[in-house]
């Protein structure tokens, strides 16, 4: 039961890879926690908003009234789209809820990426210059910039990449993993020399509620641990295919990519300790 302590915390995009973990993570705490959906699952139950519809937003916010908002809602766009596309989701939404959040002294949550950054840079951290390469990451600054520029209560994350069983298929590795479990086995292209640091779907969702119960403000950078591309497939195979290895191929040689992970976020988990964690899974 909770007591009268507890704060109502809005969750968007709730059917979400992420949203999921983080809403499990946030029903372990003291605080009411309101999914909301992009479309109905269970029409007793669910609250159904399209966060890119402003007058849908701006119902749910007045009729929820929040203390505290997690946005992870986006419409993830890899494919050429044009910012019109992506603007109303992606930054119109954001800066809505942020304005909400400045008027009722609340606290915004928002999921953004290293995306903002740009594909180019070998480290990502608020000293990193801001040159999105395409649509989808400009879409993600400007939501970003309204945030900083409303003056709320908020906190920023920047994920470089989140991954894990079932994971989206934009990312490399969650294709990788995802193959594995139905026993396909994995394929390097290249020599798989350039790092990457990926944070598991778990412990991206524990952030969250860190940042809640800190109270915490500002941007924070979002990373695990620091493995070459052609490490994580190995242990892959090891984890999930243990009698497979490796289908080696011609590609280009890639550079790291490593998101510096803020201080004040909580340890994460050894990639292989994560893949044993999604092996359970498929028991």
């Amino acid at each position: 039961m909770k007591n009268r302590a507890a704060k109502k915390i809005l969750v968007t995009g709730a059917s979400g890879f992420l949203a999921r973990a983080t809403i499990a993570e946030l029903e372990k705490s003291n605080h009411i926690v309101i999914p909301c959906y992009h479309r109905q699952a269970d029409p007793s139950r669910d609250i159904v908003c399209d966060i890119g519809n402003p007058s849908e937003l701006l119902k749910i916010l007045h009729d929820v009234q929040p203390n505290i908002i997690v946005n992870l809602a986006a419409h993830v766009g890899f494919n050429n789209e044009e910012l019109a596309d992506l603007y109303t989701t992606n930054s119109l939404a954001p800066a809505i809820m942020a304005d909400y959040c400045k008027k009722t002294r609340g606290h915004l949550i928002h999921a953004s990426g290293s995306i903002v950054h740009g594909f180019q840079h070998s480290k990502y951290s608020q000293d990193t210059p801001l040159h999105p390469d395409n649509n989808y990451g400009k879409s993600k600054l400007i939501a970003d910039e309204f945030i900083q520029a409303s003056g709320c209560k908020s906190a920023i994350i920047r994920f470089g990449g989140i991954f894990g069983l079932n994971g989206p298929s934009h990312l490399g590795i969650n294709r990788a993993i995802n193959n594995a479990a139905k026993g396909i086995v994995p394929e390097l292209h290249g020599n798989g020399e350039g790092r990457r640091n990926y944070i598991f779907v778990e412990d991206a969702a524990r952030i969250v509620p860190h940042l809640i119960e800190q109270k915490s403000t500002g941007i924070f950078y979002a990373g695990g641990e620091k493995l070459s591309l052609a490490t994580m497939l190995d242990q892959i195979c090891e984890k999930l295919l243990p009698d497979e290895i490796v289908e080696k191929k011609s590609g280009p040689k890639v550079h790291d990519q490593i998101v510096m992970t803020s201080d004040e976020l909580p340890q994460t988990l050894k990639f292989a300790d994560c893949l044993d964690i999604c092996r359970k899974y498929l028991v």
